[in-house]
């Protein structure tokens, strides 16, 4: 069942950030570098601090949540 508050209640990838934001990895780790995201690395990969992806969704005007979540 979808998270009626659309957060993330874990850290995602930057991978799978990007699916679901409808944007490139490339972005994304623009906005990690430019530091509008914050996250870290485990191994090879990189995630985003949920706290982090939340706020920048919650301040997005261009979120919509996906239909089928209602």
């Amino acid at each position: 069942m979808p998270n009626p508050s659309y957060e993330f209640d874990f850290d995602p990838s930057v991978k799978q950030l990007a699916t679901e934001w409808s944007c490139s990895v490339a972005h994304l780790y623009n906005m990690l570098s430019s530091g509008e995201l914050s996250g870290f690395k485990i191994g090879k990969s990189l995630r985003v601090h949920r706290e982090s992806a939340n706020a920048m969704r919650a301040k997005s005007a261009a979120f919509k949540p996906p239909r089928d979540a209602a």
